[in-house]
């Protein structure tokens, strides 16, 4: 069995791992392990007047703590595999930046500017593009099914989703913009309805493995890669 150490972004990530992507990658002998970024420690007091640490969890602040995140764990931790899942849409402005239009030509720069940087054996950077709800967009009749469930029945906000995925070449494409960023879409259609931590993991399970990665070619190619890990070697 190999061991893979996977760093999320934020809970919705930390949900899809442990729910879809463990028992996927368990059939290829790879084990998953993931956390969240830390983004600070507190030192409140409890109940019984006590002082204990609080460590809070989701976000990211910046390209260095990602960077120190990454190290501290291989450090922690060096036989396994290390991995990212972080959304490109939102990063700080502090993370490299390539100059060219095309999306994925971004994330691919990234994800190599990051591995060259810091440098560490049996690393597989992913960047989402450009957030994680655009796996939802895979299928779209299934995700207005989950995320409609507790709504009026209303043929609008199906057809709304069939319209956004027919501009775009993928749901990898649905763009980086504050308002039409995938999860911003999702959020006007379906107001308060769309809940990110409890849809995302349950409607991705329901579109399956095998239709998210054909209609995702950057994803396709990281679980690819995260698939082949056990065939360099068990740790």
């Amino acid at each position: 069995m190999k061991r893979l150490n996977i760093l999320v972004e934020g809970q919705t990530e930390e949900n899809f791992v442990r729910d879809v992507l463990a028992p996927h990658l368990a059939n290829f002998g790879v084990i998953i392990n993931q956390q969240r970024f830390e983004t600070g420690k507190t030192r409140p007091y409890n109940s019984t007047g006590s002082r204990q640490t609080v460590v809070h969890k989701g976000g990211i602040t910046g390209y260095e703590q990602v960077c120190k995140h990454l190290t501290r764990w291989r450090k922690s931790d060096p036989n396994a595999a290390l991995t990212t899942m972080i959304d490109l849409y939102g990063l700080p402005g502090d993370f490299p930046k390539s100059t060219s239009p095309d999306a994925l030509e971004k994330v691919n720069f990234l994800e190599q500017t990051l591995e060259n940087d810091l440098g560490l054996h049996d690393f597989i950077p992913y960047f989402q593009l450009h957030e994680f709800e655009a796996l939802l967009f895979s299928n779209v009749q299934i995700l207005n099914d989950w995320v409609s469930i507790s709504l009026t029945p209303d043929s609008a906000r199906l057809k709304t989703l069939l319209e956004i995925r027919s501009q775009f070449k993928t749901p990898e494409h649905i763009n980086d913009s504050p308002l039409t960023a995938p999860s911003k879409r999702l959020f006007a259609i379906y107001d308060q309805a769309y809940q990110k931590t409890l849809h995302g993991s349950i409607v991705a399970a329901e579109i399956g493995i095998s239709v998210i990665r054909r209609e995702c070619r950057h994803f396709d190619a990281w679980l690819t890669k995260l698939e082949n890990l056990n065939s360099q070697g068990a740790s």
